[in-house]
């Protein structure tokens, strides 16, 4: 079997909150950083979700002074917190980011000189390409950043960022940014090259313009619609984000949550589509334990679909009936109208375990469709 290639790995996620809790002295020390990964962890699985769906997600204001952007209540031109980052990576990162962290703080700096020049008309837009890394790289994600000058109501001169998730795969994101500029591309590193020429926008286009040239051959979603999403599984996020910190081993119970919140999401989101955003705004999951495990038990064991991102498949991981934390015996649903859930496919011998009175087309593990279901 081909493997996968995810654009989200749980095990790089179970190492790095290792790694982070590893060496902690103090109590105190081990709460902060307790609390941190949870924060990020929670970050890390909205930003998944967003790739997921494609959409919106930040947005960011750079006030304009002295000519140079400063971030929103920064005490120095944003420009030195890039070359602080870039410098601290040259000593704690991976030399396989080097040039993509220099070429940062380079198309950085190229987007500050235009905003900050006066002669730079307000509406002017700014779009900078941020590619996964390189075989080995830290950085996963695949975004697009737009940058546009803007002036306020009381004459405040700023730029706003708006960063969109993109479904874009490499041969797809250059072919599309070629008709805004030719750009000199490295093949070795086409993400650092992308990132060290940001593009101007044609005058005359919006944001929602190029985005939808963009996307016209993926699907994206409104923002509203994710803000949706995301409040309907944000007690499953919760408890993803917090079980990788104070359940660091129980792996397949990160699994089986993963999977939980991508089902729940898709089925929102394809409500929506039905029955319109107003009546799934009002839905207000219960954060209790025991809805979690409701929650769990619904859509834990199901399949999760497959959806291309720009840097690998969207997709539910596989689990072990046997060594879940929260088995289906527990909830006595072992059975359903089609008889027993989990059965062992005859291909892969791994376990499979069926949605609720629903028939499984192909293995969950190895896609065999000689699964008895």
């Amino acid at each position: 079997m081909v493997e996968v290639l995810r654009n989200f790995d749980i095990a790089h996620e179970e190492a790095r909150v290792q790694k982070e809790l590893s060496n902690i002295s103090s109590y105190e020390s081990y709460r902060k950083r307790r609390d941190a990964l949870i924060s990020y962890n929670t970050d890390q699985m909205i930003t998944n979700l967003g790739e997921r769906f494609n959409v919106l997600l930040s947005n960011y204001e750079y006030d304009i002074k002295d000519g140079q952007l400063w971030g929103k209540d920064m005490d120095e031109p944003a420009i030195d917190s890039f070359v602080r980052g870039r410098d601290y990576r040259r000593e704690h990162g991976k030399q396989v980011d080097f040039g993509r962290e220099e070429a940062e703080v380079i198309g950085f700096k190229k987007i500050q000189d235009i905003m900050t020049d006066e002669t730079t008309p307000e509406g002017t837009i700014m779009m900078s390409v941020s590619r996964p890394g390189r075989a080995g790289s830290t950085y996963e994600h695949n975004f697009i950043d737009f940058h546009t000058k803007k002036t306020g109501k009381d004459g405040r001169v700023y730029m706003e960022s708006q960063r969109v998730s993109s479904g874009l795969t490499e041969s797809e994101t250059l072919d599309k940014i070629s008709a805004f500029a030719k750009l000199d591309i490295d093949e070795n590193d086409v993400a650092a090259s992308l990132l060290e020429q940001p593009v101007m926008i044609t005058e005359g286009l919006s944001i929602e313009d190029v985005r939808f040239y963009l996307y016209r051959d993926h699907d994206y979603m409104d923002e509203r619609a994710f803000e949706v999403i995301k409040n309907s599984v944000s007690h499953l996020t919760a408890e993803y984000a917090k079980s990788l910190v104070v359940r660091p081993d129980d792996r397949n119970y990160h699994r089986i949550l993963f999977n939980t919140i991508l089902n729940k999401a898709d089925e929102v989101a394809e409500g929506i589509k039905i029955d319109g955003i107003d009546l799934w705004r009002n839905r207000i999951p219960i954060s209790t334990e025991y809805y979690v495990k409701q929650e769990i038990e619904n859509y834990g064991y199901n399949e999760v679909k497959e959806i291309r991102a720009g840097c690998g498949v969207s997709g539910g991981f596989d689990i072990e009936l046997t060594e879940s934390p929260l088995s289906v015996s527990e909830y006595g649903t072992k059975k359903d109208k089609y008889g027993e859930r989990s059965f062992k496919c005859p291909a892969c011998n791994k376990e499979n375990v069926r949605p609720h009175n629903k028939l499984l087309s192909h293995c969950q593990h190895c896609r065999s469709t000689e699964v008895a279901c």
